[in-house]
């Protein structure tokens, strides 16, 4: 993969290809510092936008920090919405987990496969365990999605990773565990296992 900088005066083209008998246009940029790196040294550059070839990306921070070679601030949202999906999922099978909400093992894949839920499995208490995690920042969206988890299940529990700000919420949604997701990068930075994979996480 190369990552480079488009500057204000960089060369726009188009190249003209024909692949199975198809006429296809593609959109190219010249790049300033063009450098060559490696998706096994970053696997989260994988993950890019779909239907663009130039379009703006919400990674932007984590690509910036690789071109520079400088390392992201240890912070919460220095992580991808995908990552802190995981980091909750870690979470919720280390020890420093409340027994009732304590994770055995996953039903299905973190994150994409429903789109109200981000992990179902079944905890050691024997029930299901249905999690949204959100990074959303506007109230109204935030309400939006602990709506969808409260219709989303009724055998199970339902636990909310969200901002520490919406913490309040709670009061209505007495139904759902709401974490903040402050809360649990804090306590697994203070874990070893949990600061293993934060470390990881950001150097990806």
């Amino acid at each position: 993969m190369l990552i480079g900088k488009i500057c204000p005066e960089s060369r726009k083209d188009y190249l003209h290809r024909k692949i199975n008998g198809e006429e296809l246009i593609y959109k190219t940029v010249q790049l300033d510092k063009a450098k060559e790196i490696s998706y096994l040294n970053h696997p989260i550059l994988m993950v890019q936008p779909r239907r663009g070839t130039i379009s703006m990306w919400k990674r932007e921070k984590r690509l910036l920090a690789i071109f520079n070679g400088e390392e992201l601030p240890r912070q919460l949202d220095s992580l991808d919405p995908s990552q802190m999906e995981i980091l909750c999922h870690e979470y919720l099978r280390l020890e420093i987990t409340p027994e009732n909400i304590r994770l055995k093992y996953l039903l299905m894949p973190i994150g994409r496969t429903l789109p109200n839920i981000d992990i179902i499995g079944i905890g050691f208490n024997g029930k299901k365990i249905y999690c949204q995690v959100t990074y959303e920042r506007n109230e109204k969206e935030a309400i939006k999605k602990l709506e969808s988890l409260k219709n989303s299940s009724e055998d199970g529990t339902l636990i909310f990773f969200g901002l520490k700000k919406f913490e309040r919420l709670k009061v209505k949604y007495s139904g759902i565990i709401y974490k903040s997701i402050e809360d649990v990068f804090k306590e697994m930075d203070e874990n070893p296992v949990g600061s293993e994979i934060i470390s990881n996480m950001l150097n990806c």
